[in-house]
């Protein structure tokens, strides 16, 4: 009878339970954010910067889809779905927001709740939420500003590669397991987190290709 290592049985019975659970847990069809929301305590308060959209008008924001294309916006929103982001600079605060069709752009995003981000690429965030869930992401670097109490918030991530995160835990669907690193993301040294943080705040929409590219192209 062939003989079974026990180190290579309990990997084996590890990665079957870890299956299980993602698709008890999690499908394509079926995802959904849960939990209470916890708002995100970042060290960058963009509540302080002056909205270039009028507050009055955030009620009719809410329910379109926002389309920026070279373009600087600041916006205080309940829930928010921007649907093309190109060559612009976005500050978004909101409940809800779902980001798709991003590139070469750069932003700071806190959602009190669930965030959504969807066919990205070439672009920085700095991101802030309760719960957080990635596809098709490439080439792009995204900072999680975590709440003192939410120190375990797992970020999900499908169909990524070459993405860039601060010190968080990465639930990548396309590779289960935790015996070898993930080809499809990297975590940054905090000295670099720290140098894009401090640059990201100074940059205007003249020299946004050349800070992406000089961050996005040498960081580590």
């Amino acid at each position: 009878m062939q003989r079974i290592d026990v180190n290579e049985n309990e990997k084996i019975q590890y990665i079957q339970n870890l299956l299980r659970s993602k698709l008890n847990f999690l499908t394509r069809s079926t995802f959904k954010f849960v939990g209470d929301p916890i708002p995100p305590n970042s060290n960058i308060n963009i509540k302080n910067v002056s909205p270039l959209v009028d507050e009055s008008t955030t009620s009719k924001i809410d329910k379109d889809s926002l389309i920026f294309i070279n373009e600087t916006k600041v916006l205080n929103v309940d829930y928010c779905h921007i649907s093309t982001l190109s060559n612009s600079i976005i500050k978004v605060n909101g409940k809800s927001i779902n980001l798709n069709n991003a590139y070469n752009s750069f932003g700071f995003i806190f959602s009190s709740g669930p965030l959504f981000l969807q066919n990205m690429e070439k672009c920085i965030l700095i991101a802030g939420c309760h719960q957080a869930r990635l596809h098709n992401i490439t080439d792009s670097i995204i900072i999680f500003e975590n709440n003192e109490k939410d120190t375990q918030k797992t970020v999900i991530i499908e169909n990524c590669r070459n993405v860039k995160f601060n010190s968080v835990y990465v639930d990548d669907f396309d590779h289960p397991t935790k015996f070898t690193e993930s080809p499809n993301y990297q975590i940054l040294q905090d000295d670099v987190v720290s140098e894009i943080e401090n640059e990201i705040e100074k940059v205007e929409l003249n020299d946004l290709t050349g800070f992406l590219k000089r961050f996005l192209s040498t960081s580590n």
